[in-house]
């Protein structure tokens, strides 16, 4: 493969400035392994391999990917068609902004496919009926209504895929909020994200992070003791029973004198007293 152009108006292009930060990152690094033609195995496992060869798939997953593709396919950026039951890519316009070689095609090409029944391959060419035809000779023609209805459909399942995401973000940036270690949060994200934290499950971690603030372990030494979030996830120490703080711990936590050692000066002092009372006492039985 060749090298690829990206020109500078991409910086101003409407299109890629309604991707989020992921997608245009995922879309970049499309460019830059497809073939000559503009055209990539759509196969979400290959699209993690060959896109982002280095990320832990904690970090980056084959349907994190494919959510992006989805987005893509949104907005008119890139098509999908079908070869044998097997989905492919093209990255529409290709020719306009990138130089396509005399050589031979790496991947079947679009005018070999068949839109077949997938839903996404479908509503792929239903979206652009002006490019009907590059969809492949051998496609069946669909109704408008179910064309439209099928475009809507995956439209509306990137939509709820990126309020789910927007929803975990915000829990847990309150529960990040109200932890007392600020530490590593990059591997804390990563182990909220592994819990796939549901509403209920939301209100159970923060309950029991609430007790942890409070308990006898986080409250003592000045809160030496508070594991690094990332830790306390993992652990799903939530669950976890928690001692309760001691009165002086918890006048410690919160900023109160501490009165423990004037209790203990006070007891030193009524020892010390019974202690010349019973010496007196001895004396006068000797006597």
């Amino acid at each position: 493969m060749g090298n690829r152009i990206i020109k500078e108006s991409i910086c101003v292009s409407e299109q890629i400035d309604e991707l989020s930060w992921f997608e245009e990152v995922f879309f970049y690094r499309l460019l830059v392994n497809c073939d000559d033609y503009g055209v990539m195995d759509a196969r979400p496992k290959i699209l993690k391999a060959r896109l982002f060869p280095l990320k832990d798939a904690e970090d980056v997953s084959s349907q994190r990917c494919d959510l992006a593709l989805e987005a893509l396919i949104e907005k008119g950026l890139v098509r999908l068609y079908e070869v044998d039951g097997r989905p492919y890519l093209q990255v529409i316009k290709w020719g306009d902004h990138q130089r396509v070689r005399d050589s031979k095609h790496k991947y079947p090409a679009p005018e070999e496919a068949t839109c077949g029944d997938s839903r996404r391959v479908a509503a792929s060419c239903g979206e652009l009926p002006q490019d009907a035809e590059n969809c492949g000779s051998r496609a069946q023609p669909r109704a408008g209504a179910e064309s439209e209805s099928e475009s809507e459909s995956i439209s509306e399942s990137v939509s709820n895929a990126r309020t789910r995401a927007r929803e975990t973000d915000d829990r847990f940036n309150d529960f990040w909020v109200k932890y007392p270690k600020k530490v590593k949060k990059p591997d804390a994200q990563r182990a909220w994200g592994k819990l796939k934290p549901t509403e209920e499950l939301v209100k159970q971690i923060l309950a029991g992070l609430e007790r942890w603030k409070h308990g006898d372990q986080w409250t003592r030494d000045g809160g030496r003791f508070v594991p690094n979030p990332a830790t306390w996830l993992n652990n799903r120490q939530w669950e976890d029973d928690v001692q309760p703080a001691t009165g002086a711990v918890l006048a410690q936590s919160y900023g109160q004198r501490d009165y423990s050692d004037v209790d203990a000066a006070l007891a030193d002092r009524q020892a010390a007293e019974m202690e010349r009372f019973l010496a007196g006492r001895r004396e006068g039985d000797a006597s």
